[in-house]
């Protein structure tokens, strides 16, 4: 999954989203999600249902794209969401509402939205958010920083039984991320593919000779 390549690649946090109301996110949720994190200069993808179908429409099933940007206006009253997105193919586009040459880019919308098209066979498309909801199954967003500090911290096979404990001095407002990854299978054969390791992390700030949990 490509949340697991962003973790591999990157040492910034990453979440990811079910597009669904069960186990994921509504539209309203995930859409909020995704315009504060372009607007922070997050890194986005996206991965398409497993679904031989959703091919009939210029996507590629279970297939990872990326998010270029978003755009949002108000237009004869009705409220316009669209999402650029990008196959790294750099070809293979989806044919849908709003994709290039789509019959609904009026003028007044490109203008409404600040938007100029090129119909050109690039990988790169619009979308109304509506489909991409439908069609996507997986939003992954990747917490880029700058300036960034990064410190890795391997655990010894020796020590992964007992309690390991790391302090960190901050001597000015800031922002921490702190992420516990574990090997998987899919990176390492040699772990079997039914491996089950739970981990707890427990943050705890130092007050004087007093430790508080931090919620």
């Amino acid at each position: 999954m490509i949340n697991e390549v962003l973790l591999t690649l990157t040492p910034f946090n990453v979440f990811s989203y079910y597009n669904d109301t069960i186990f994921g996110l509504n539209e309203i949720d995930l859409w909020t999600i995704i315009k504060d994190s372009f607007d922070n200069n997050y890194i986005l993808t996206a991965t398409t249902v497993n679904q031989k179908a959703i091919e009939q429409t210029g996507l590629l099933k279970s297939h990872a794209y990326t998010l270029l940007q978003y755009k949002e206006g108000l237009l004869g009253g009705r409220v316009i969401k669209l999402i650029q997105v990008r196959n790294p193919w750099g070809y293979k586009e989806w044919t849908g509402d709003f994709c290039d040459g789509s019959p609904l880019w009026t003028e007044q919308l490109k203008e409404t939205l600040d938007i100029s098209t090129e119909e050109k066979e690039d990988g790169m498309f619009w979308m109304d958010f509506n489909d991409f909801y439908k069609l996507f199954r997986l939003t992954a967003l990747c917490q880029v920083t700058s300036p960034n500090y990064s410190v890795a911290i391997t655990i010894s096979k020796e020590r992964i039984d007992y309690p390991n404990v790391y302090e960190l001095y901050i001597y000015e407002d800031t922002h921490v991320n702190i992420a516990v990854i574990k090997k998987s299978y899919r990176f390492n054969r040699k772990i079997p593919p039914d491996a089950k390791l739970s981990i707890n992390l427990i943050l705890l700030k130092k007050d004087g000779i007093d430790l508080i949990i931090v919620d």
